[in-house]
């Protein structure tokens, strides 16, 4: 398996993944795994969504330097009525950056590469990372977050910077 990350307008971000099978897995989860990472550290990015890759199940990796995981068929248990507003880029849109509202936390339930079950409260950046992914997962891209005016802007801006 040799995974490249698809860029806009690639037709896969648009689609919803469907759950991991752990029985019928699309493939060798550790690979799956060790290859996300490597892509997302080569571009420098914090967060990858299988779709983003061409895989068709629910699985995103996050995280910085060694601090990082995989999370498979993921939900959100809980989410904050705070909302709070980031800068976030995306490695399906290089160079594009846009203000994104989300929630501060989540409370998240999700398996492990080795089939564990798990729950984290995520907040701030972590949390940030995790909504942007599982977005991907669901095929919501961070444009759909934005009004049209910004999304332009943020676009102009990229080919005035390019």
């Amino acid at each position: 398996m040799n995974l490249t990350i698809n860029t806009y307008p690639s037709d896969v971000l648009f689609n919803e993944m469907k759950p991991f099978d752990f029985e019928n897995p699309i493939g060798d989860l550790q690979e799956i795994k060790e290859q996300m990472i490597a892509l997302m550290k080569e571009n420098k990015g914090v967060g990858l969504a299988a779709n983003q890759v061409g895989l068709d199940a629910r699985i995103l990796v996050m995280g910085k330097d060694e601090d990082i995981d995989m999370l498979i068929n993921p939900v959100i248990e809980e989410e904050s009525t705070v909302m709070e507003t980031h800068w976030e880029g995306c490695l399906s849109f290089p160079g594009v950056y846009v203000p994104v509202e989300r929630p501060n936390w989540v409370t998240v339930r999700y398996y492990d590469s080795d089939g564990n079950e798990q729950v984290y409260d995520l907040e701030g950046y972590d949390c940030k990372c995790f909504l942007h992914e599982l977005d991907h997962l669901d095929g919501i891209t961070f444009n759909k977050r934005v009004s049209t005016l910004q999304w332009n802007r943020a676009r102009k801006k990229k080919k005035k910077y390019l």
